[in-house]
């Protein structure tokens, strides 16, 4: 019996609703509510803009009776992942490369899920220094990013053998969070990036070889889908470097899970010089 072919809309919400963190947002939602907690005290009205369409961003300022500005080149993306969000109110959308970015009135928040790694490495200071631009001033970017691992060697199958420990305990989209961090981190270790796809590519490398199981490779199939949307991997002291121009580091925040090492998705806290 053939798949029935979604609409492209629905498509891209049953792909992203598929994913788990820390692809999307998940345990660091609490670290986001205490920012935005922090910017109402000071600010009752705040602007606060999210880069990309992330619903789970949108949903925790609606929360807070706060009007989500969404930036996004692609207003289909911005439309397709409102169907994920659980609250119904007010938005505002910009459509625009965040690279483009130029907002005369300025945001007192701008929050965002990974953005740095979209972005091209020799970019990277040229965005960075446009979202200062972008911010009021002493204005807050609060990003996770992914960090490039120094270590020689990260294993790939780590996050297979944590989840065959809890495997009684824990369902599918457990093991997409426990073994899709060690599979791109082994990737992007090694090229300063990765792609879906190469993760692809390594799984069925891992079945051939025997180190995952039919079970465990169709289960990842399931939620990661063919493309060659290139996620780059900075250096951490290269990344701060670029900070540290523009911004005062206020705080770096880490979760705590016991799926994935949290060293290498780390929660910026970074304040407008």
């Amino acid at each position: 019996m053939t798949e029935k072919k979604l609409p492209w809309n629905k498509q891209l919400a049953k792909d992203w609703k598929n994913y788990a963190a820390p692809v999307r947002p998940g345990l660091e939602m609490a670290i986001y509510e205490k920012i935005i907690r922090k910017v109402l005290a000071g600010n009752k009205k705040p602007r606060i803009l999210i880069l990309g369409s992330t619903p789970e961003f949108r949903d925790l300022l609606l929360k807070h009776k706060i009007t989500p500005i969404c930036c996004d080149v692609n207003s289909e993306v911005y439309e397709a992942l409102r169907i994920l969000m659980k609250r119904d109110g007010k938005e505002l959308f910009i459509e625009s490369d965040w690279l483009e970015l130029d907002d005369a009135r300025g945001f007192d928040l701008i929050m965002g899920h990974n953005v740095i790694n979209m972005i091209p490495i020799n970019k990277q200071s040229f965005f960075v220094k446009n979202i200062a631009d972008n911010l009021k001033p002493g204005g807050i970017f609060a990003t996770t990013a992914v960090i490039r691992p120094v270590r020689k060697e990260v294993n790939p199958a780590d996050g297979f053998e944590r989840y065959r420990k809890l495997r009684i305990k824990t369902g599918k989209k457990t093991l997409f969070m426990m073994a899709y961090p060690d599979l791109a981190l082994s990737i992007g270790r090694k090229k300063g990036s990765y792609t879906p796809s190469g993760i692809l590519s390594k799984l069925r490398d891992m079945r051939g070889k025997r180190i995952i199981d039919d079970s465990e490779l169709k289960t990842m199939l399931g939620f990661i889908k063919p493309s060659s949307l290139k996620i780059r991997l900075p250096l951490r002291d290269n990344l701060e470097n670029i900070f540290n121009k523009y911004y005062l580091i206020e705080d770096v925040k880490y979760i705590t899970d016991k799926y994935f090492d949290p060293r290498y998705w780390p929660i910026y806290i970074l304040r407008k010089k």
